[in-house]
């Protein structure tokens, strides 16, 4: 781990420096401003090239999934608004759904039907709430004796104003269960059909398609990115090497090159990391917490997370708490020799003849291999 920070020193000056001389603020300023304009074209390529593998969710959206996974059987349940899909993205199967869905709620029938529907239901929701509002002002058996005997004015009015809002839900529900159920139209029998011969399939194919359009769009992100990284990283290790060997090479090729390099790196490496982990740790993670649940022992992830937050946090302390000694360290010999080069003890600061053993002023030892 040490040595990898060591190397990274390496590229780091690669970055910022101009034949050994670090950048200026200026040249930094425009050299940021270059990696923000070359990281966002990379990023347009890369998003142009992977959008040929569309996500498991733009090719199976979730309104097609729904329809497989329970057959709708109301008009709530064609929400046609729902219904607007990219063709090129979109699988044959879902295509092919939408083509008996747009046969249902096209028709004239279906549309007069749903309106009514909802207008209904609106008005039976209103009053529910004005019947709830009711209820919750008087208390139940004043409640019961207002609906029952003429008290006053006042009271004699919301029981009129009750007894109209519940005779008007039933007359509503009526209407409601006068509209002809979405079962009966024109086209539903042929999308009934339809999900019960290919739901099984359509299971599959999904299921299928989710694990596999990683592999998919991590091979179409390599075809975009591998043909610039192998030339950028050419061109800055050919530069490098004739730095090396002091060759004769131009400084901002170097820098342009490795800056160039690294922006294409950074989206590779997530890439893998994210396939990888879409391969294994998914899977493995997925197997142990089932089996943990299954023995009913599930606290033991949070024992785990706790241990592996201790060892990641340790570390970094760690590694902060090393460099920081070795750093110091550093800056102590650095003023030792300092001082012996003028002739001065590196303990007391007076000036001492180094042929002697000891100082004679603080009787530090002088002589030290």
């Amino acid at each position: 781990m040490f040595n990898f920070f060591k190397k990274t020193k390496t590229l780091k000056d690669d970055l910022f420096s101009f034949k050994n001389e670090p950048l200026t603020s200026l040249s930094i300023f425009f050299l940021i401003i270059l990696d923000l304009f070359i990281f966002t074209n990379i990023s347009i390529g890369i998003n142009a090239e992977t959008s040929k593998t569309p996500k498991a969710y733009i090719h199976y959206p979730l309104n097609c999934s729904t329809h497989f996974s329970n057959t709708k059987d109301t008009y709530g349940g064609f929400q046609t608004k729902n219904y607007f899909y990219n063709k090129n993205n979109t699988s044959e199967m879902c295509k092919e759904l939408y083509t008996h869905i747009d046969q249902i709620t096209k028709t004239k029938e279906f549309k007069q039907n749903r309106s009514a529907q909802e207008t209904l239901n609106r008005q039976l929701r209103t009053n529910n709430k004005s019947i709830e509002r009711i209820s919750k002002k008087y208390n139940t058996q004043l409640f019961e004796k207002m609906v029952s005997v003429q008290v006053d004015k006042e009271l004699y009015q919301v029981q009129e104003k009750y007894r109209y809002l519940q005779d008007q839900n039933k007359d509503i529900q009526e209407k409601l269960d006068a509209i002809p159920s979405v079962t009966t139209l024109n086209g539903y029998k042929e999308y009934k059909d339809f999900l019960q011969k290919n739901k099984e399939e359509f299971k599959t194919k999904s299921d299928e398609y989710k694990f596999w359009q990683p592999f998919y769009e991590y091979g179409h992100l390599l075809i975009f990115v591998l043909p610039i990284l192998i030339i950028s990283s050419f061109v800055y290790l050919n530069t490098k090497k004739k730095e090396i060997h002091n060759k004769p090479y131009n400084p901002i090729v170097k820098i342009i090159s490795v800056h160039i390099s690294v922006l294409l790196s950074l989206p590779l490496i997530f890439s893998t990391l994210e396939l990888i982990y879409h391969v294994i740790p998914k899977t493995i993670l997925k197997n142990i917490i089932d089996f943990l649940i299954s023995v009913g022992l599930i606290s033991i992830l949070n024992y785990a997370t706790i241990l592996i937050a201790i060892l990641v946090f340790g570390y970094i302390i760690y590694y902060i708490q090393k460099k920081s000694a070795q750093n110091k360290q550093i800056s102590n010999d650095k003023n030792k020799q300092k001082n012996i080069s003028m002739s001065k003890c590196p303990k007391c600061l007076n000036r001492v003849d180094f042929s002697k053993p000891f100082c004679p002023h603080c009787s530090n030892q002088l002589l030290i291999e």
